[in-house]
């Protein structure tokens, strides 16, 4: 289920792109990072990778991490090529499991000797692809608990909180709408929040959104070519309250009624079995 309706990181209000979820500053993600390049390290070493291979390995993800970018001029010259291609690759698609080919060839190609026997590169690369995407899957675990909440209870009072935000907003709206139009709106918008479900609220914004800017936009017209409402003449009146709110009510439901039927429409129409073409052609209109 998507709570979320922005792209900005909940951790440190920067933009969550595919990176920042990797190369995030907040505490959390510097603690997975540690976890992660020692895992890394630890599988190379029990892989009986040379030393040289697992430093560099090790170091160059970890310095992308850290910095967004590889300086080669820090490794040994003889890995620049490996350097390169995962580079041309991208740093980033290293947790997606997309290992250059040069780091295996580099490990078929070494002389350390090993203490069993030596794995070929494709096995080696498939054990580092393993421990990285493992890793990977338990940053987003760990993200999705950051963003929405661990247990079923804190899912739904984040998913609140963020719905509620936008229902106020959605509220605010009042004064810019059509005054025929005040059914759509709640008198007292804390009150209904606070008395309301994560996905009550989310009805209220999914059904009242479209019809609320439509008000709002032809409020806006309305006003630039000095058309008055029947509403604002009524407002003038004594003990107007409740003829207020019939109109208010009977118009809600006219609105919400119409929008129904359009949604039902639009969906049968869509429902519908395609004609054949061949209804549709005949000998006269071929011959034309």
């Amino acid at each position: 289920m998507k709570y979320q309706f922005h792209d900005t990181c909940v951790l440190c209000n920067n933009q969550e792109s595919r990176d920042h979820i990797i190369r995030c500053t907040s505490p959390s993600r510097i603690e997975w990072r540690k976890k992660y390049i020692g895992a890394l390290r630890k599988r190379l070493n029990k892989l009986e990778t040379s030393f040289s291979l697992r430093e560099t390995i090790s170091s160059a993800v970890a310095e992308w991490l850290e910095t967004g970018q590889v300086d080669i001029s820090k490794y040994p010259l003889k890995y620049a090529t490996a350097i390169l291609s995962q580079e041309s690759i991208g740093w980033r698609h290293f947790f997606a499991g997309k290992l250059s080919q040069e780091w295996t060839k580099h490990h078929d190609n070494s002389t350390y000797r090993t203490i069993g026997k030596k794995r070929d590169g494709y096995v080696w690369g498939a054990a580092i692809v393993e421990v990285t995407l493992r890793h990977f899957i338990q940053l987003w675990e760990l993200r999705n608990e950051e963003v929405h909440g661990k247990s079923v209870v804190q899912q739904e009072k984040t998913r609140k909180t963020k719905l509620s935000a936008d229902a106020r907003k959605l509220n605010a709206l009042k004064d810019q709408a059509r005054p025929i139009d005040m059914g759509l709106f709640h008198n007292d918008i804390e009150e209904f929040i606070d008395q309301s479900t994560a996905q009550t609220i989310a009805t209220f914004i999914s059904s009242h959104r479209k019809a609320i800017m439509n008000s709002v936009n032809q409020y806006k017209e309305a006003s630039q070519a000095g058309v008055t409402s029947v509403v604002q003449w009524i407002r003038g009146w004594s003990d107007n309250r409740e003829t207020i709110e019939r109109m208010n009510a009977r118009r809600r439901k006219d609105i919400l009624e119409t929008d129904g039927r359009k949604k039902e429409r639009r969906r049968r129409k869509s429902s519908g079995r395609q004609k054949s073409i061949v209804g549709f052609l005949s000998l006269m209109s071929i011959g034309h």
